[in-house]
């Protein structure tokens, strides 16, 4: 079968930059082979979805992409959710790498370091990354050079999200929560909790950095805002954005630039089987 049958349409948002300052979405078809590219002013965000009990061939095909370290470390989940997200998360992070770095996607050199985010071996090039996923859902954020972090989170009305805020959110946070309307409050607290892990991870000292020391409130889903650092605690000037995520789930990505565009590309399941096999090439991608 032609690898254009197979792969699927590509749904991704164009914002670019109008005359009155604010982020508009555009329509177009990219042409056939062409591909969505960070560059220094835009970054990218996959993000993709796979049901509880996901096709094994799938999970197969992804596992046959990690290193040995990886399958191990996936064998210890207990939970087969956990499993297969962490597998499928990690080949399709390896596998939009090896596209980038011109290699298989098991030689992509990740570097694991404790207590910080993964990243590329130094002299691999100045791309940027992270990886999500939550619920089945998985979201991967990659720039050129500006450090990038990025989360997804399932909304669960069910959490103690108020008693949670109660400790881990800075004080204008908190009063957003409280005057949202009772039920908006839970999509509005994962909303704020979206934006907060997106900057720590962003920050990549996430063991360091008060959860309640920053304020990302302000912030739009319609652009990029700067994250209020309310405690002083020296974390640097940080940049969010609320990322369309389908259903029941939120999403933000968290940059060190700002007046960045943030391209969404959201991959079906045949697109990431094309993506693990070696040699694919996007066939025709439409814009949401």
């Amino acid at each position: 079968m032609p690898l254009s049958a197979t792969l699927g349409r590509l749904l991704w948002d164009v914002p670019t930059r109008a005359s009155h300052g604010t982020n508009v979405r555009m329509d177009r078809v990219l042409p056939a082979g062409e591909e969505l590219l960070p560059t220094p002013e835009s970054a990218v965000v996959w993000l993709t979805g796979f049901p509880a009990g996901s096709a094994p061939w799938l999970l197969e095909r992804a596992a046959a992409l990690l290193t040995t370290g990886e399958r191990s470390g996936a064998e210890r989940m207990r939970l087969p959710e956990a499993r297969s997200e962490f597998l499928l998360g990690r080949a399709l992070l390896r596998s939009l790498l090896a596209r980038r770095l011109g290699c298989s996607a098991g030689a992509v050199p990740l570097e694991a370091i404790p207590q910080h985010k993964p990243r590329l071996m130094p002299g691999s090039g100045p791309i940027e990354f992270n990886l999500s996923h939550a619920g089945g859902r998985i979201a991967i954020a990659m720039t050129q050079g500006v450090s990038v972090g990025v989360d997804i989170e399932a909304i669960d009305p069910e959490v103690e999200f108020m008693e949670i805020a109660g400790s881990h959110f800075a004080a204008a946070e908190r009063s957003v929560l409280v005057r949202a309307r009772e039920d908006c409050r839970a999509r509005c607290f994962f909303r704020l909790w979206t934006r907060k892990e997106a900057v720590v991870k962003a920050a990549g000292d996430g063991l360091t950095l008060p959860l309640d020391g920053f304020d990302v409130s302000p912030a739009l889903p319609e652009e990029l805002s700067l994250v209020i650092d309310s405690l002083e605690c020296g974390m640097g000037s940080w940049y969010v954005r609320d990322v369309p995520a389908e259903g029941q789930f939120t999403a933000a990505i968290a940059l060190a630039k700002p007046g960045m565009l943030v391209h969404r590309v959201v991959l079906d399941e045949q697109n990431v089987a094309s993506l693990f096999q070696a040699g694919t090439a996007f066939s025709q991608v439409r814009v949401a």
